[in-house]
């Protein structure tokens, strides 16, 4: 994304979040209790530089200016996103042992599942490469990849099942009308294979995935 039209995205998500902000007076969107649509202080480039430097890592560039623009985490999807601090902590105590240090463990390129059944290639969890930006529940995150040919796109799941993360209405119409009792086999297949080229990046994450989803669901309840 170019650097004009990511700061048009930026000033559609400022909006956007006014829209959800006035409309969910009563917190239905899930964890907005929690957020009130609060997002903590921006950090600046020279802030961001230093942290970067620390852990020996580059952001993507979205990530980035939503960090100087818009804010260093708080609300989003799921739970919200963590301050970018706190995510450069955040990784399993296996893998702990595995790479002592933060900066070498985030550098590791990580390599995505090619289907459902792919163990990974540490035997374990795939892990590395994946910065935690929040919690979905149950033991699972959203991450936003640093390293490897996945750069700068958004995965979710657990470090043992990652997925692309995907909005509902991009899925093939018959996946979306298969709401059996194999409908998320169904998606986790479809996520995983070749058929499956789009990715989203953290600002579509963010507006598309979070943003234009709530407001649909507020309007269809107004």
């Amino acid at each position: 994304m170019e650097a004009d039209e990511a700061h048009r995205t930026l000033k559609r998500i400022q909006e956007k979040l006014k829209q959800l902000r006035a409309l969910d007076t009563n917190y239905q969107v899930f964890n907005a209790q929690a957020h009130r649509y609060r997002l903590n202080p921006c950090l600046s480039s020279q802030q961001i530089d230093a942290l970067e430097q620390r852990s020996q890592i580059l952001l993507p560039a979205e990530y980035r200016l939503f960090l100087q623009e818009i804010g260093n985490g708080g609300a989003g999807p799921d739970y919200g996103i963590f301050p970018l601090e706190q995510s450069l902590e955040c990784r399993w105590d296996d893998w702990e042992k595995r790479f002592p240090e933060m900066s070498d463990y985030l550098q590791e390129p990580f390599v995505p599942p090619t289907s459902p059944d792919d163990t990974g290639p540490f035997d374990e969890a795939w892990g590395p490469g994946l910065l935690v930006l929040g919690h979905i529940g149950c033991g699972e995150f959203n991450y936003l990849v640093l390293s490897g040919v996945e750069y700068g796109h958004i995965w979710e799941g657990s470090d043992m099942h990652p997925l692309p993360a995907c909005c509902f209405s991009d899925l093939p119409e018959e996946i979306q009308k298969g709401r059996g009792k194999d409908f998320y086999s169904s998606v986790h297949r479809y996520l995983l294979s070749p058929a499956h080229k789009q990715r989203l990046t953290f600002l579509a994450w963010y507006e598309h995935w979070w943003l234009d989803s709530e407001l649909r669901k507020l309007a269809k309840n107004t």
